[in-house]
Order: C-alpha cells, then structure tokens, then sequence
C-alpha cells in the first residue's frame, strides 16, 4: 500500500505523519528521545498557516484601501488650505499694522512652514509606497497647532480681539478667522495622526507576518534520512 505522508518540523526534530495509516510510535532520534505524535495533533498548524494568511490578507486589504488614502489625502489638502489662509490674514496684519509681538509671529512662521510642507504632503497618499511615514511630521504639527490655537483664543476669544494682536485694530471678522481656521487645521491633523498611525502599524504587521510565511512554505525536504516502520513490515525512509 502506498502511504502519502506530510513531513513537520518539530523543536528540531523530523516526524512523518501517515494519511492512511497510524503510526503509534516515532522511533528514537538524537535529539528527540521517545517522541509519540497522532495523526490530529499535526492539525493546528495547517489551521494556524491558514489563519496567519487570512489575517494577513484582511490588514493588507484595510489599509492599502483607496478610501483610506483619500481620506488621508482630502485631511491633507484642508491642512493646506487652513494654512493658506491663515499665512495670507497673518501676513496682513503683520504687513499694515506694524505690529509685531509673539503671538503674531509664531503663528505665522507655524502656518508659513506647514504650508510649504503639505504642498507636498498632500499628494502623498496617492503613491502605493507610502505607509504613514509622515506620522511623526503630523504628531509635531499637531502640537504647534494647539499652541497657536492657544495664542489666538487667549488673543480672540470673548471681547479681546479689538485689544490684542494687533492692539486697537477693529477687524474682529478677521482675527475670528484666524481662531476658527486654527481649530480647523488641528482637528485635521489630528485626525491624520491616528490614521497614519493605523497604516503605519498594518504596514509593519503585515511584512512581519509575510516574514512568517516564508519560513512556513519553505519545500519540505531534508538530507536527514529517518527509518520509519509502517506496522506492514516495511520501512520507509524520510
């Protein structure tokens, strides 16, 4: 009788599984003494092999999504365009008033950076090579922009506005705007940080568990030859 048989590597050690027969007893090797292995225990693996490919394929197929990545792309081009705005109403300020104080000039160097930054940033999630890399740029970002949200509410907020930055101007509507792209902005980039995050950590969890997978399917082959007895009187040779 012709016995097909799956060969599995256990703590280093070579043992047949029979499809068509029993084996009670593996004989003896050097570095596994008196091993005994039913034809169900050899099971879980197969299970686990197929459950890592199908967690692998689940992550890949979320965060390679396109609606993931326009997303990101749409957040980005808001941070932009928050920015944009931001850097025109500061500038006029800083340009017509000649008045200069830290608040003024903070905020605008934060929105003069994060503009030239994002003029680039925003067509990144486009690219299939991209995973989130600029998780650390948003995570920086972010904190800027909460600072200078900070300045402009404590400039702004209530009745302020027509005695700070710059003092005795009344154009209130414009000092609003500053407030209210501010909170725009952080929001979005915010909101980029846990995505990217996200993407970042499938990225890195998928080459993590294809790593696995190629140790797994490698061709199960050996140049160690391991007698085995079927319980026919013959020995077969592994």
């Amino acid at each position: 009788m012709r016995h097909e048989y799956v060969k599995l590597h256990v703590i280093r050690c070579e043992v047949v599984w029979f499809k068509d027969c029993l084996v009670p007893e593996i004989p003896e090797t050097d570095n596994c003494p008196n091993l005994r292995l039913s034809p169900t225990s050899a099971l879980p693996s197969v299970k686990s092999r197929t459950t890592t490919k199908m967690d692998t394929t689940n992550t890949k197929r979320f965060f390679d999504n396109p609606i993931i990545r326009t997303f990101l792309g749409l957040h980005n081009f808001l941070v932009l365009a928050s920015s944009t705005i931001l850097t025109g109403i500061l500038s006029y300020f800083l340009h017509h008033y000649r008045y200069r104080n830290t608040h003024l000039v903070y905020q605008e160097v934060i929105a003069v950076v994060t503009l030239f930054l994002y003029l680039f940033a925003t067509f990144l999630p486009a690219f299939k090579f991209y995973r989130g890399y600029m998780l650390p740029l948003n995570l920086l970002l972010s904190y800027f922009w909460l600072t200078s949200l900070i300045f402009s509410s404590q400039d702004y907020a209530g009745n302020r506005c027509l005695y700070n930055s710059p003092p005795f101007v009344n154009r209130c509507r414009l000092k609003h705007t500053i407030q209210a792209f501010w909170i725009i902005g952080f929001s979005y980039l915010f909101l980029n940080a846990i995505l990217e995050a996200l993407m970042w950590a499938g990225s890195r969890t998928n080459r993590l568990l294809h790593g696995g997978d190629i140790e797994k399917d490698r061709p199960l082959t050996s140049g160690n030859a391991v007698p085995v007895s079927n319980g026919h009187g013959t020995t077969t040779t592994v």
